[in-house]
């Protein structure tokens, strides 16, 4: 990538870029350093964070379609938020007329908040859980369902039963390749009035999303973004052929992980590091996947020019990196 730096515009404005660039992970550290306590009114203030109504969560409709004992033995556990303690309760966004500002949104609750989660007892970690984070990013995915829906990844059904209650939605089916959560969900469904409308599948979600007839798919398989890119570059690719409407869990902040790894090129072409390291973009095995991505992009873009600030605009767009996904191929480790 050669970025023309004769052009002083080009110049100031990609240093205001890599300048928030830096900004964005300062920031995201310094929320990470205060979750999981609770945190003063003058710091929750400081973060922007804002305060959260119990009734908005606690009458989310799943907790009317499982049974009322479901949580109270293992593996589901019974965790809490504690009163002033913050946590993100919705989607980071992207401001691009900003220099790509992200913003996180940071909530918390004044009083305990209890919640469901699920154990993956082989290696004692939280597989999923019924949070604020949770309810609110699967909205505008449960609101797209209809007709024949195919759902990768089974979790605590939370996704899965709220479709089903839809009269747009006529079959679900569930495709998850472990068989021990498999089991979880079907005997979470068997009092469900929509216990005939949902279906179960122990499949690779590749394979199931190559070979099964849908109208429409959701793709829940990752606990954040990083994660999510071994599974989401082959899907993306995977939808361009298919005719269904398709969502992923979490997708802006996905395509802004993605596009983090752009600016992380365009600084170090800027700044010509690449020319002191031949190999800087040889994949590894072991290496993370987010360099992966950096890589493919790098060979995508290796005789790119960045002539002027339009330029840059448009490589850096959403509408850009979502069309990109289909061409560049990540060698994601395993």
């Amino acid at each position: 990538m050669k970025i023309h730096k004769e052009n002083a515009a080009l110049v100031s404005y990609l240093k205001k870029v890599f300048l928030m660039h830096k900004r964005n992970i300062e920031r995201a550290n310094e929320l990470n350093s205060l979750f999981l306590h609770a945190a003063s009114l003058e710091t929750l203030k400081q973060i922007q964070a804002v305060p959260l109504g119990l009734d908005d969560y606690c009458s989310d409709k799943y907790f009317t379609l499982v049974p009322d004992n479901l949580f109270k033995n293992k593996p589901y556990l019974s965790l809490y938020y504690e009163p002033y303690e913050p946590f993100l309760f919705a989607e980071s966004e992207c401001k691009e007329d900003n220099y790509y500002e992200i913003v996180s949104h940071v909530g918390y609750f004044q009083e305990t908040y209890h919640y469901p989660a699920l154990l993956d007892e082989s290696t004692n970690t939280i597989w999923m859980s019924v949070i604020p984070h949770e309810i609110n990013t699967m909205k505008k995915p449960i609101l797209l369902a209809k007709g024949k829906c195919l759902v990768l990844g089974a979790g605590m059904l939370y996704y899965a039963l709220h479709i089903a209650t839809k009269d747009s939605v006529e079959k679900v089916v569930v495709v998850d390749n472990n068989p021990k959560i498999l089991d979880l969900a079907k005997k979470m469904i068997v009092h469900s009035p929509f216990h005939k409308k949902i279906n179960f599948i122990q499949e690779d979600a590749i394979t199931a999303a190559k070979e099964l007839n849908y109208d429409f798919l959701f793709a829940d398989l990752w606990h954040m973004a990083e994660d999510a890119l071994p599974l989401y570059f082959p899907l993306k690719r995977l939808e361009e052929k298919k005719t269904a409407t398709c969502a992923y869990w979490i997708e802006e902040e996905i395509i802004i992980t993605i596009r983090e790894c752009l600016l992380t090129l365009v600084e170090e072409s800027f700044y010509e590091l690449e020319l002191q390291e031949p190999n800087l973009y040889a994949d590894k095995k072991g290496q993370p996947h987010t360099v992966a991505v950096l890589n493919a992009l790098a060979r995508y873009f290796k005789n790119q020019e960045i002539h002027n600030i339009s330029d840059f605009k448009k490589i850096a767009s959403k509408e850009f990196i979502v069309r990109l996904i289909g061409q560049i191929h990540p060698m994601f480790s395993k």
